[in-house]
């Protein structure tokens, strides 16, 4: 039936845009050359499945046509907006938006709104306290999952923790710019994530860090990472 086939092709699209997310990044861009018909309820999977605003794109004769999904307070029709120069059209409202670029403003487009949706928080205003790394685990992760969705009017809390050493040091995103690190304080190690990096962090270093816990999914497997929002070196 006409549904039964929208429903697989739909899921066909689903499954190739989540082998092309790029986890490390504030916000989720996938394309491909897929039906344009469905890459809304995609945006919208790949938004609650990851945690963090999706534009999914549909590629056909030299023009990206995508549909975005804000996640939390983020507003993602007014971060769309502030690069209409760039764009053929767009419309929508705070938490979706629909728009169409050409390819040869595409690349600067997409770089550029990851950098616009990242934003660090007011970490003093909304520190937790300090802690040592023996208290991050399953159980805080469930208790923060518990006040979602966190945003502009909801600030995810911070925690600080002192001394913690560099075990490694990678750089990862397009442009290299952000950093996981590897991070060891007493027994326990977490991988951490900086974005838009310009510290210069080496291995073995100790360095004293604020910063948001969080689940971070990779290949079906999901694990704690932290968000570095402020480092002392």
């Amino acid at each position: 039936s006409l549904n039964s086939f929208r429903k697989d092709t739909q899921n066909q699209i689903l499954q190739e845009a989540i082998q092309k997310v790029d986890t490390q990044d504030s916000v989720i861009v996938v394309e491909g050359n897929w039906h344009e018909g469905v890459i809304g309820i995609v945006a919208s999977f790949l938004t609650q499945k990851f945690g963090k605003p999706a534009l999914v794109f549909s590629y056909k004769d030299g023009v990206y046509k995508g549909s975005a999904r804000s996640y939390g307070d983020i507003d993602i029709y007014s971060i769309i907006s502030s690069y209409k120069e760039l764009l053929l059209g767009f419309g929508g409202h705070v938490a979706a938006a629909g728009l169409s670029i050409e390819e040869k403003n595409y690349q600067t487009f997409k770089e550029g709104i990851s950098k616009k949706i990242y934003k660090e928080p007011v970490c003093d205003d909304f520190c937790i306290g300090e802690i040592d790394f023996e208290i991050i685990d399953w159980d805080l992760v469930s208790i923060l999952d518990r006040y979602e969705p966190y945003g502009e009017k909801n600030p995810q809390p911070t925690f600080k923790t002192f001394g913690v050493e560099v075990l490694n040091v990678k750089r990862v995103g397009e442009a290299k710019e952000h950093k996981i690190l590897m991070l060891q304080k007493g027994l326990y190690r977490f991988k951490a994530i900086r974005f838009h990096c310009s510290d210069d962090i080496k291995e073995r270093m100790l360095i004293d860090i604020e910063y948001t816990v969080n689940k971070n999914t990779f290949q079906n497997q999901t694990s704690i990472q932290i968000q570095i929002v402020k480092l002392d070196l």
